[in-house]
């Protein structure tokens, strides 16, 4: 009872999202010119409740992660790396994951603080620049916790999702360092999670700029205007970067690297940061993190696709079939009330179609069942109304 109660409320958030706008999601809550993360604004965990940060033994915040599944948190690989740039996974597990806190000190009433119980990096991530093709290559980690967390996770995008177009907005977020010195160094890390929004920035063009260093397995994000020094920095490493859509925000990245060698090391203008690629590398979180949710662009997990047809008060509801699925659970609700949210079993079916009073309106969606039980994947969330 307690999966199908989530389950419920999660259709609930899916039926929201698309009954509102997202302003009234709370998408957009970005309003200060506060601190700079370089050039953002404060934000809140009430709205990125996946936002994370990892905390060495000493308290000292040193990179960003996010929450993929009640159990597991993304972030970078390098995250890892010792002084000498050496994989050192016995530090990294002495770390703790800090999540449902705006701030580093004082932590929030409620923060959590979990434990780590291991950490599982790219098998092909090799930070050794004398022994590494591309050491920059492969930067991502997945954390396993020690105790499970209810927050609600951040999508991932797909690797079977469209490549993201030129130009395509999206946020950034993190603790880290907001200002550069005379020299070029990154200064002054924020107390505050700071967000701002890029633009992501084509390979090929970003490629040039990185003198061949760029992979299918990085993005590049830069600043709206060809002056804009946006950017993340020292700190933020691991972070997520994420597309805001109406259904959800959907991570598409993961802080990596930048700046070149005739620049600042942050917030230059003409070198893009560069993350690592979700979508391209989802199949190695995949492997490691069964209940991580991923979707397309539009926030919508890539699940069975629904459809509905009412001709005079004969309705049908029809679904295409899910891999390894035994069964399928029909969620409902009222149109447009929303609540109560209601169930049901289906068997294997994949139609249902039945005659209803005039007058009758629901919301309706579908969830796939394996035989190991229900999936947090879910159709997309359609309407019919019988006149």
């Amino acid at each position: 009872m307690r999966q199908i109660a989530y389950l419920s409320s999660f259709l609930l958030l899916l039926i929201l999202a698309f009954s509102s706008a997202a302003k009234d999601l709370k998408f957009e809550t970005i309003t200060s010119d506060q601190k700079e993360i370089i050039n953002g604004a404060i934000a809140t965990t009430d709205t990125h409740t996946w936002m994370a940060f990892l905390m060495d033994e000493f308290g000292e915040q040193y990179c960003g992660a996010s929450l993929i599944s009640p159990t597991w948190v993304l972030t970078a690989a390098h995250c890892f790396l010792d002084e000498e740039d050496q994989i050192d996974l016995e530090a990294g597990a002495n770390s703790i994951v800090v999540l449902n806190s705006d701030t580093v000190s004082p932590l929030a009433s409620g923060a959590v603080e979990a434990s780590i119980a291991q950490i599982i990096i790219h098998p092909d991530y090799n930070p050794d620049f004398e022994t590494s093709d591309n050491a920059e290559d492969f930067d991502i980690a997945v954390v396993e916790l020690t105790e499970e967390v209810s927050l609600l996770p951040v999508f991932l995008l797909s690797g079977d999702a469209p490549t993201i177009d030129n130009a395509t907005a999206v946020r950034i977020l993190g603790w880290g360092t907001t200002a550069i010195d005379e020299e070029g160094e990154s200064i002054e890390p924020s107390n505050d999670l700071l967000s701002a929004t890029l633009n992501i920035v084509d390979n090929v063009s970003c490629d040039i700029i990185y003198a061949g260093g760029i992979t299918d397995n990085m993005l590049c994000a830069g600043g709206v205007d060809l002056d804009d020094t946006t950017d993340t920095c020292q700190g933020d490493s691991g972070g997520p970067l994420v597309v805001v859509s109406a259904l959800a925000f959907v991570q598409v990245g993961v802080v990596s690297f930048g700046g070149t060698d005739t620049g600042p090391a942050c917030g230059d203008p003409e070198a893009p940061g560069v993350y690592s690629s979700v979508a391209n590398l989802a199949s190695f979180i995949a492997d490691n993190v069964a209940d991580a949710t991923f979707t397309g662009l539009d926030g919508n997990p890539q699940g069975p696709v629904l459809s509905t047809s009412v001709s005079d008060t004969l309705v049908t509801i029809s679904w295409t079939s899910y891999a390894d699925a035994v069964s399928y659970i029909l969620y409902y609700a009222p149109f447009p009330e929303q609540s109560p949210v209601e169930f049901l079993d289906l068997g294997n079916i994949t139609m249902l179609s039945g005659e209803l009073s005039i007058g009758s309106a629901f919301y309706v969606a579908i969830q796939p069942v394996t035989a190991q039980g229900p999936l947090e994947v879910f159709s997309n969330v359609a309407t019919f109304s019988v006149e």
